[in-house]
């Protein structure tokens, strides 16, 4: 049985949430793109220990990669971070990217209301 908090089980989970999939040994090829890809976004996944003070340092090279990959997929990059033993997910998100998903859902919300 998968433990919850294991890098694994966060990838199956936010696959499951986003509607997408987990892409298998992401982590140990170079030339998989991200962890998870769903219609919209490609996703790095990072959990994090739960020893002593819960931090974690964000890697300007990870934004870097996932931002890559997502474009040449046509994706929205999403880096998605978990401390260990905590029931929150958190979503790094590229202010520009924020702005476009948000803009394209007002949209589509004052056509469907």
């Amino acid at each position: 049985m998968t433990h919850r908090n294991t890098p694994k089980a966060m990838e199956r989970r936010i696959a499951r949430v986003l509607g997408g999939k987990r892409i298998p040994l992401s982590g140990g090829l170079s030339f998989m793109p991200g962890d998870v890809i769903s219609d919209k976004f490609l996703v790095e996944c990072k959990l994090r220990g739960s020893s002593g003070k819960k931090h974690i340092s964000i890697e300007k090279e990870w934004l870097k990669k996932i931002e890559k990959e997502a474009q040449a997929l046509a994706k929205f990059p999403l880096l998605v971070f978990k401390y260990k033993n905590d029931k929150s997910d958190y979503v790094i998100l590229n202010l520009k990217d924020f702005i476009k998903l948000t803009t394209t859902q007002n949209k589509e919300g004052r056509k469907n209301g």
